[in-house]
């Protein structure tokens, strides 16, 4: 009973032991890990939002059509410089999946700067035209989806816009409130 005793005390200290040390290497990586991972996502962002790499990036979680909310910070200021949010609606027989960015412009009014077709299963050579399609909607204000021109598959086409709607019901309320 005795060596039961001693084999159990053992185990436990050799479990404190280890899980002290993973205390102590996870505060040291912690850091380098999540300074990777946010360089991997804002190379990402640059291809939607030019120059993102050069601000500080939270990133929240969205719900429903919105996956993920990217907020990108003055280093200096901590303003909020632009935000990037991943978006998703259903088109003809797939969701499509987008990053849309949002910006205030000169006149600090809320501007769409820029978008990019991240994913979709549309059919081929009629929906799936919008990857790299040009919707017009750069420096278009986050009121005026009117002015969308999407390809003729219109499910699609929809979908997109879709995208478009929610990010602009979504975005004032993160910046603050529409300014124009």
């Amino acid at each position: 009973m005795n060596k039961g005793l001693i084999s159990g005390v053992v185990l436990l200290v050799i479990g404190l032991v280890c899980g002290l040390l993973l205390a102590v290497v996870n505060s040291f990586t912690s850091v380098i890990i999540k300074a990777n991972e946010d360089a991997i996502v804002l190379a990402s962002l640059n291809e939607v939002y030019e120059g993102s790499g050069n601000y500080d990036l939270d990133i929240v979680n969205g719900s429903g059509a919105i996956d993920k909310i990217y907020v990108l910070r003055d280093k200096l200021d901590d303003s909020i410089v632009a935000i990037v949010y991943s978006v998703k609606a259903f088109g003809y027989q797939s969701d499509i999946k987008m990053l849309i960015a949002v910006e205030k412009n000169d006149q600090s009014a809320l501007v769409f700067a820029g978008y990019k077709v991240l994913s979709q299963a549309e059919t081929p050579g009629i929906g799936d035209v919008i990857i790299g399609y040009d919707f017009k909607m750069d420096g278009q204000l986050i009121t005026n989806i009117d002015a969308f021109a999407g390809p003729t598959a219109t499910f699609t086409s929809n979908a997109v816009k879709t995208c478009f709607q929610l990010v602009s019901a979504r975005v004032a309320a993160d910046f603050g409130g529409i300014q124009s």
